[in-house]
């Protein structure tokens, strides 16, 4: 069966790949291409990143039970299904805060060696909000240390572990040898390189309709700090975010917006 469905979680099986994603977030956990796990899990950001705002932490769409809306596509080249998150299904002490109407919708797309993930955004309300979004995706590497993200020189970055510090990217790949997060601004190459992952050859990262990335590793001490993160795990993953951090989106009533990502194992 291409589509198990459970509970809790829907499983994928189309080709080589095989996908977990979580109905609570619509949390991509798990992607095994050609018996390989490609990824380290991959939440949702929505309204807010980071803690930046009133919202607590990366905001709601991550704690909220997404519906389940079933196949799009399917045959033998694609398989997509989709997710749906209304505001009756956001927790009431967040609500309380951004209270404005939307409907969002999350796509999910195998095709051969790709992963292509998409979310919408509907605007509901009778009046305008504004939010920042991301697809907050870490992969799953065997040495973060000899990993590299290609793609990024010369862009303007704010190193928030450097006291928010703007500078611009000089090397041709960005690696991780202690704490990282970083956020690339208007980041018009739309395709990144990850190398050096030991898993596979690597990644071919494209955006779509992103204007910022942002590179993220916990590091020892953060590591033992997060309670849901093992002491040991930021060997093992790099955060490369695609998304909207830098200026949030603007979005008119009964506007729509949309945002997608390509993952290509190599």
């Amino acid at each position: 069966m291409p589509v198990e469905q459970s509970q809790n979680k829907v499983t994928l099986k189309h080709g080589k790949s095989t996908v977990q994603i979580y109905l609570l977030g619509a949390t991509l956990t798990s992607w095994v291409f050609d018996g390989q796990e490609r990824i380290f899990v991959s939440p949702l950001v929505f309204p807010q990143f980071g803690p930046k705002g009133p919202l607590p932490q990366h905001g709601f769409a991550r704690v909220s039970k997404w519906d389940w809306l079933g196949v799009t596509t399917e045959n033998a080249s694609e398989l997509t299904v989709s997710f749906g998150l209304k505001p009756d299904a956001v927790p009431e002490s967040q609500r309380k805060i951004w209270s404005h109407d939307f409907k969002l919708l999350y796509t999910v797309t195998l095709i051969g060696n790709t992963l292509k993930t998409k979310l919408t955004v509907h605007n509901t309300s009778s009046g305008p909000f504004g939010f920042t979004s991301l697809l907050h995706t870490y992969i799953r590497v065997k040495d973060v240390t000899k990993a590299q993200v290609v793609g990024l020189t010369g862009y303007t970055l704010e190193d928030t572990i450097n006291n928010n510090l703007i500078s611009t990217e000089s090397r041709h790949g960005v690696t991780v040898a202690g704490e990282v997060d970083r956020v690339y601004q208007n980041v018009t190459n739309n395709i990144l390189t990850i190398e050096n992952t030991h898993i596979g050859a690597g990644f071919i990262i494209s955006k779509s309709n992103f204007k910022d990335v942002v590179v993220w590793n916990p590091w020892i001490e953060n590591a033992k700090k997060m309670a849901d993160f093992d002491d040991e795990e930021y060997l093992n993953m790099i955060c490369v975010e695609v998304g909207n951090v830098a200026s949030p989106i603007q979005l008119a009533p009964g506007g729509v917006w949309e945002g997608e990502q390509t993952l290509v194992a190599i």
